[in-house]
């Protein structure tokens, strides 16, 4: 997903944009591919710690998805964490100095230690690591952006309305990006109702357990009601393409009103895993979206 996000938006929403503005992609191909792939090592050595610090909790919640400890070993385990994160810390120093925007480089470094701290100690409290998480799944938009714009103000600074056209590139992105971000907070406080068991096996005070599962249903319902009304006035903006409409309701609100119905009416694990499903469906198809606004308002 993280692969398929950063691709989808250079190619279907950063290059037409900028083509629509008489400018062009900055940063090579090859060196695209080296900062996907470097969210993507940074992402999988953090789902690796994270497994590696919860073979304990594991062993309640996903008996029979428990890898660590299981299918591989602890120490390989933390063998291959640190050299995930050695290579994507050290694809973003080289990619930094590329750009010539040294503070970059300590965009991987900085994920890999939230990551880190997140399977230690994050987690187990309530909100803060479920914050974390969709911060960084804000970051896996924007970052494609981030690395191009340093290129794109060499290249182009100075031409006539530039400013003006950064903004509206950082606005499209914003609005990806906090898509991620409640889309990623909604799935994470689900997930956190659907381990409440092992959680509480290990003494963690995750929302659920902080504040009970029927508050923690009630804050869910605000997060879901207000990402549903930030989409509808998506519609708004966009009311004259059609297209976008029935996509945006078909495909994410539809989703989205199953999730609130299905989340008001459960009590038992198997219904909350439903949820965490439907979630990342809606997440997939918000990306997809980016391919719908480039065939329709972008052409």
């Amino acid at each position: 997903i993280i692969a398929l996000t950063q691709y989808l938006l250079r190619y279907f929403v950063l290059r037409p944009l900028l083509g629509i503005h008489g400018y062009n992609l900055q940063l090579g191909e090859f060196n695209f591919f080296l900062l996907v792939l470097s969210s993507v090592l940074i992402a999988a050595g953090g789902y690796i710690i994270n497994d590696y610090f919860d073979t304990k909790v594991d062993r309640t919640n996903k008996p029979d998805k428990n890898v660590v400890g299981k299918g591989i070993t602890r120490r390989a385990a933390m063998a291959l964490h640190i050299t995930l994160n050695i290579i994507g810390i050290s694809i973003g120093f080289f990619l930094a100095y590329h750009v010539r925007e040294f503070w970059l480089a300590f965009i991987n470094a900085a994920s890999a230690i939230v990551l880190w701290y997140y399977s230690t100690h994050f987690k187990h409290q309530p909100v803060t690591g479920n914050l974390f998480i969709s911060l960084l799944a804000a970051l896996v938009v924007m970052i494609g952006l981030l690395f191009e714009f340093p290129l794109l103000v060499k290249y182009y600074n100075g031409s006539s309305g530039f400013e003006n056209d950064i903004k509206i590139l950082f606005a499209w992105f914003a609005g990806f990006s906090v898509f991620a971000f409640l889309t990623t907070l909604i799935r994470e406080i689900v997930k956190d109702i659907e381990d409440i068991r092992g959680d509480l096996y290990v003494g963690s005070r995750t929302l659920p357990i902080a504040i009970g599962i029927k508050n923690t249903k009630a804050v869910l319902v605000v997060f879901v009601i207000f990402t549903f009304c930030l989409l509808v006035f998506v519609q708004s903006v966009f009311l004259s393409e059609k297209l976008i409409v029935v996509y945006l309701f078909l495909f994410i609100q539809a989703p989205l009103i199953f999730t609130l119905i299905k989340l008001l009416n459960s009590n038992y694990k198997k219904d909350y895993h439903l949820i965490s499903r439907m979630l990342k469906f809606v997440m997939v198809f918000g990306v997809l979206l980016s391919v719908v606004f480039k065939f329709t308002v972008l052409s």
